[in-house]
């Protein structure tokens, strides 16, 4: 198999099991402690085209790669979940197994945007799409962001939270916060607009006083920002950050999906999840997808449907420490892939 044939399967896969894993009501997950991803449809809204996910990959040469990843189904344009859960999908194909072990994490990451925007847009024709919002993390280019459209990255220090993104609106571009006009609201651009595309890069330093990233859908940060900080700074545990801002919209009227990632910058999941080598994982709120990326082999695709992780008004059950952040194997459908050379 191709390495473009590679790309399209691999695609095609976390697209069809994001679909049939569609958002339940309300979910929150936390990941190797250091991880959580939640989402929630709201009070108001009978489906939720959010979908946020971690992906992570221990590639051969022992170098990890891993994102966490937020797509908005743009409401009021058509297939609205169905262009989140492409989106989402193109962007991790094409960050994860890229052509040229000399490519940029940055060049990477606005390749993998550009196919995303072009490939939704041949399926919609600029009628439905996304935004799409993502911190990733590269052995050797460490992290990096990219955003396209008024979901938000945040950069977390100890004692303060810094919003590392504009959003594509007018009202975002004069950092009117506080506009009441419609048309401010209105995105400039999107995930499936067509070819005029910009991604916004984010270049991270290294040197920089973060202790983690927070990404928001804005049905999760129109809470403000006092509130948000608040919240991210007196929470010990991820999975906390994240069941509270979705219980805060919740409690702010719940008007539209709320999906939020966090990401402790300490993340260690070589320890913690003890991954194997080129196997793809996508965690959602809800289950977990493992792509098995191995040469010469049949495709195995086991069943993909999966039970909820954690519903937001369920206290996770108490794990022994054998069984702390292993995964569930009933609940965890494994595809294995048979390609030919492939770089990353």
């Amino acid at each position: 198999m191709t390495e473009s044939q590679t790309k399209e399967q691999i695609q095609n896969i976390i697209n069809r099991y994001l679909l049939r894993n569609a958002p339940q009501p309300a979910g929150v997950r936390s990941i190797a402690e250091s991880v959580a991803i939640g989402t929630d449809i709201g009070g108001h809204r009978t489906e939720n085209q959010d979908r946020v996910l971690l992906a992570y990959r221990l590639n051969a040469d022992n170098s990890e790669t891993f994102s966490i990843i937020l797509c908005d189904g743009m409401g009021g344009m058509e297939s609205g979940a169905q262009c989140a859960s492409l989106s989402i999908a193109i962007f991790i194909a094409r960050l994860f197994f890229y052509d040229s072990v000399n490519t940029t994490l940055s060049s990477r990451l606005d390749f993998s945007v550009r196919e995303a925007d072009r490939i939704v847009f041949s399926n919609h024709f600029g009628k439905g799409g996304a935004t799409l919002s993502s911190v990733t993390f590269d052995t050797k280019y460490g992290f990096c962001g990219v955003n396209v459209g008024d979901s938000r990255i945040y950069a977390c220090e100890f004692d303060k939270v810094n919003q590392l993104t504009t959003d594509d609106t007018l009202a975002g571009i004069r950092k009117d916060k506080t506009s009441y006009f419609p048309d401010d609201k209105n995105l400039l651009q999107f995930i499936g607009m067509g070819k005029d595309i910009n991604p916004h890069i984010i270049e991270i330093n290294s040197n920089d006083n973060i202790s983690s990233f927070l990404i928001t859908s804005d049905g999760s940060h129109f809470v403000g920002d006092d509130a948000l900080a608040k919240i991210v700074v007196n929470s010990k545990k991820s999975e906390t950050v994240v069941r509270r801002l979705i219980e805060l919209s919740r409690m702010y009227g719940g008007s539209d999906n709320s999906s939020i990632a966090f990401m402790q910058i300490s993340s260690d999941f070589k320890q913690q999840l003890n991954p194997d080598r080129d196997v793809l994982y996508i965690f959602t709120p809800y289950s977990e997808l493992q792509i098995v990326c191995c040469p010469d082999r049949k495709i195995k695709d086991e069943n993909m449907d999966c039970k909820p992780n954690i519903d937001i008004n369920t206290q996770p059950k108490k794990k022994s420490r054998k069984q702390k952040n292993k995964p569930d194997k009933k609940l965890t459908p494994t595809i294995e892939i048979s390609f030919g050379d492939s770089n990353g």
